[in-house]
């Protein structure tokens, strides 16, 4: 049983072209699947939220490069992400090991039956915890002030600049809105993307796609 946090790659790898473009984690998949049954469980969310939140979460450890920029802009519809591409490559790359979809969307409603699949049996009621801090969304103001800090800052000053900006000096709320960096038009089209390319996992791998009552 494996997750894909860590494991396929980065939030880097969210903001290239392809989704994960190399499996970083392929060595320890492949070591594991040939000595027991390896069920790898993949989390997949709207392009239109995934890619902002993985460049926030990139500024948190380095200062912004520029081909991270065309993938919160308009640049994005040139080359779109897509989840069953990177569906495709997996089962290619895994093909002794089972794979489980999951939407982000669902977890918040339907969390408790996403982690008994993700264990495998049921082992009861799991505790109701709020999410950590550091998954919540910044603000607006907080991405622009962790962009424009001094680049030659160390990886472990970054952090904690970026950790005070995000969280207590311009944290979301209070007049200030989450990160949303799309055009509205933008953004629907990235919506529309995902809404055909969850129909196409369903058409092309029937009962991978995890769907809740």
């Amino acid at each position: 049983m494996l997750s894909d946090e860590d494991l396929l790659g980065y939030s880097d790898d969210l903001l290239a072209p392809g989704l994960y473009p190399s499996f970083r984690g392929a060595h320890l998949v492949n070591a594991l699947s040939h000595g027991a049954s390896v069920k790898l469980f993949l989390s997949i969310r709207a392009y239109d939220k995934l890619l902002p939140s993985a460049y926030a979460q990139m500024l948190k450890t380095f200062a912004p490069r520029p081909e991270w920029a065309f993938r919160i802009d308009d640049a994005v519809l040139d080359a779109p992400p897509s989840w069953p591409d990177l569906i495709e490559r997996l089962l290619m790359a895994f093909p002794n090991a089972s794979l489980q979809v999951w939407q982000h969307e669902e977890y918040r409603g339907h969390w408790q039956k996403i982690l008994t699949e993700f264990v495998g049996r049921d082992v009861g009621t799991f505790p109701d915890l709020p999410p950590p801090e550091r998954t919540t969304s910044p603000s607006h103001e907080a991405i622009r002030k962790a962009e424009n800090l001094d680049r030659s800052l160390s990886v472990q000053d970054r952090r904690a600049r970026v950790k005070s900006i995000y969280y207590e000096e311009l944290p979301a709320g209070s007049g200030r809105s989450s990160f949303h960096p799309y055009r509205p038009e933008t953004a629907a089209a990235l919506q529309q993307k995902y809404a055909q390319d969850l129909q196409r996992i369903e058409r092309d791998y029937p009962g991978m796609l995890l769907r809740m009552p």
